[in-house]
Order: structure tokens, then sequence, then C-alpha cells
């Protein structure tokens, strides 16, 4: 699962760190002054999860740039770390890195003779570094233990740069996200408006019917033409954003007709990702209620999956043991958060009893950390204006009340992508 090209200096920690997972490097390069392009040739012939890189250990710099661009289209489902030794944040190489989306860099700093890598390697692994964060970590280099004023106006300035030449703005995919829930909770209300605010920001958002049975999205957007977008990304070679609707700039929804009968063993999320991987930022997938098959195989590829839940207290009783049984099944529940949909006014319900519910009756204790579940955004009651959006085929973030669903989400969509229309947003979280 893992390939190593590195200098000797650095091999025997990434070997015990490797080791500690219970694997070995299934390819390894270990020298100095080595070919770069000759071993990516080589290492893309192998199916690995991970391929750690000591830059130092590479004859030519711009030959590596190039090696790392080569593999990302070979082998793109790879987690690539780079070890990046005398480089210091700001450098105009490690800006060229995360334009190519290698977000997990490890920078050695400048005259340290001994650094441990080890645990900064072990985190990486663990939790990868998401785009936003790769982001924040290049312009927190710019600031240095000035001022509270220089400070800000070195970041206003480092806002216009971004704002004008989008150098880090990287088309390409960055998350896979996933709706999940009981009938009736809001999933595709909250995937639709989310994908308008995110399409409104500059993000590239493909938005894919999951609900192979219901087929909800037809009817958030009014689609009355092409309806079969889907059907025909699964199954033909013409470029992929032909097949799809665009409501608005940036938007690109695939959907399923009514009548349409589609084998749940076709949709296959890791070919909507192979064929969409370049041309997007985000694809969004709006699943059906409950866990079949479908969603157990397709969630492995998801970056992150949003269990929509309301005031239901029966219906929260019943999520917590399913959260369970995916535990007991091996699914990885560290990428599942929860949006609160508060529905109406009579029924609203506090995140502390949640917690209490799902802790409470779910069969495997201490499931998610710190024995919650994290709260990614609460949706306040907005009966009936989210029927009435829905009736006109018009999500609440396309115009038809759109401040109050952008408020709610607005953390979220902050948390995913960074805003290029909003400078003022960008220093707010600089300053965070």
């Amino acid at each position: 699962m893992y390939g190593v090209i590195c200098s000797p200096k650095f091999w025997p920690e990434i070997n015990d760190v490797i080791a500690l997972k219970g694997e070995q490097a299934l390819y390894k390069t270990v020298d100095v002054d080595i070919d770069i392009l000759a071993e990516i040739e080589k290492v893309s012939r192998i199916a690995i999860r991970y391929l750690i890189i000591d830059i130092s250990a590479a004859e030519d710099q711009k030959t590596l740039l190039k090696a790392i661009k080569t593999y990302r289209i070979l082998s793109d489902r790879t987690q690539i770390i780079v070890i990046a030794p005398n480089c210091s944040r700001g450098s105009d190489l490690l800006h060229k890195l995360v334009l190519m989306g290698i977000y997990d860099i490890i920078a050695v700093p400048e005259n340290v003779e001994e650094f441990d890598i080890q645990p900064v390697l072990k985190d990486v692994l663990e939790t990868p570094l998401t785009y936003k964060k790769a982001v924040k970590w290049l312009l927190d280099s710019d600031f240095t233990e000035n001022s509270q004023d220089d400070v800000l106006e070195k970041g206003k300035n480092k806002t216009k740069e971004i704002m004008k030449n989008e150098p880090i703005v990287r088309r390409g995919l960055k998350d896979t996200i996933m709706s999940w829930g009981w009938d009736g909770t809001g999933k595709s209300f909250f995937l639709s408006n989310l994908a308008v605010l995110l399409a409104k920001n500059g993000a590239k958002v493909a938005l894919i019917e999951g609900n192979l049975i219901n087929k909800e999205l037809i009817t958030f957007f009014k689609i009355e033409k092409n309806q079969d977008g889907l059907m025909s990304l699964l199954s033909q070679n013409k470029s992929a954003l032909e097949y799809a609707i665009t409501p608005i700039k940036n938007l690109y929804v695939y959907t399923l007709p009514p009548y349409a009968d589609l084998d749940s063993s076709l949709f296959d999320l890791s070919v909507i990702q192979d064929k969409l991987h370049d041309k997007v930022d985000f694809i969004l997938v709006d699943n059906g209620a409950g866990l079949n098959d479908t969603f157990l195989n397709n969630v492995k590829y998801a970056t992150k999956v949003y269990m929509v839940i309301t005031p239901n207290i029966a219906k929260l009783i019943s999520l917590s043991q399913i959260i369970g049984s995916m535990f007991n099944r091996g699914i990885n529940l560290n990428k599942f958060e929860a949006v609160l949909n508060q529905y109406s006014p009579t029924r609203e319900i506090d995140t502390e009893s949640i917690n209490t519910i799902l802790n409470q009756f779910g069969s495997q204790a201490n499931i998610f950390s710190d024995s919650s579940i994290n709260i990614a955004a609460t949706i306040p009651p907005l009966y009936p204006m989210a029927f009435e959006s829905h009736a006109i085929g018009k999500p609440l973030a396309m115009g038809f009340k759109e401040d109050l669903i952008e408020k709610s989400l607005d953390p979220l969509v902050s948390s995913l992508w960074l805003k290029k229309s909003s400078p003022k947003g960008l220093m707010s979280f600089l300053k965070r």
C-alpha cells in the first residue's frame, strides 16, 4: 500500500511509521540524485494507497514537479505526501505543489539538524490535509509576529493577489460529498441548496441524483429536458459535462427521469469520479433513504457524508442503531457529520439532546470521538418556504428567500471552499 522515494536520511523514520501501521513499502528507492521521472514511471505500475516523496532526493526540482504532475494523472487516487527539507512554507515550489493538488506537505525547517518527522507523518496519514487547510497553511507563512496592523495589511495584500490571479484555486476534484438519512428529513433540500451556494461562490459542482427510487432532483430544479443525464454520464464516453443541466453558472445537475429503472449495481461512484475528477471541484451525491448495498459500496469513495436529521426522536434512535451497524461493518465514521434540519418551530430540538440520544441508544459505545457527533450545520425552521421553493422548482439559495438558507449553511460552505467573492470572508478565515 506504500511507495517511498527518499534520501537515506529520512528512510529509517519513514520505515518505522509504515511498520507501526502493520505494513511495508511495496516500492522503495532510497538514494540521492534520483532520476525522479524514471522512478515515477516505475511506481505508477503498482497499486498503492500512499506515495511518500522526499524532494531532497530528486536531482532536479523542475523534473520533480513534472514527475508529480504525471503521477497525479496516472494515479489520481493515491495520497501523495511530500517531505520538503529546507523549504519555507511561502516558497514558490510549495505553492506549485498545492496548485497541483498536493496538500500533505511536511516542511522540514531550514538549519535544523535533528527534526523528527515521525509524529507529523503519522498525523498526515491519519488525517490528510484538505484544500482549504493547505491554502491557509501557505498564507499563514506570510504572517510574522509584527503588529496587528502589519499582519492585517499583509493579509489584505495577499487576499487581493489571490482574488486577482487565482494562484491557489486549482480546478480538479477536492471533495466528494454524500447526503444520507431517513425519508422526509430534507436530504435533497439541503444538498441542492449547498450545491447552489458552492456554485455561486465560484466552485464547479456536479450534483448527482443518487436516489434511484424517488428521484427528487428533477423536481427541485424543475428539470423537464435532458432528464436522463446520469444514465448518459455512466454509459457514454463524450464530454461528461454535456449530459448535465446547468440551472446556474458552475452547477451541473445529473438526474434520472421518473420512469427510469437504473440497476443499482451500475451506480458506481468511482466511475463518476473518474469521469468528472478534472472537470469539477465537488461531486455532491443525493442518496436515497436508509442503508443499502449501493450506499455501503459508494461511501468508501466519499470524503464527507452529511447525515440530515430532524427533531424526530424515533428516527434519531433508529439512526443511532444503524450507525452502530455501520461501525461493526468497518465503515469509517470519521467522515460522517450531521446537518440538523429543525423543520418547523413546533419541533425544535437542541444539539445536546441529539448527542444524548445518539450515544445513549447506539449499539456501540463511543463510536464518535468525545462520545458525540459533530453538527456541521443547523437549518432553522423554514416551513412553509421550503415547500414553496420545492413546488416552483427553485431552491431557496437561487433567490427565493436565499438569505435564510445562506446564513445557516455559510459556515459549512466556508469550511469547504475559499469564497472568491468575499475578501472579507477570507480575511476572517485567516485571522481564525
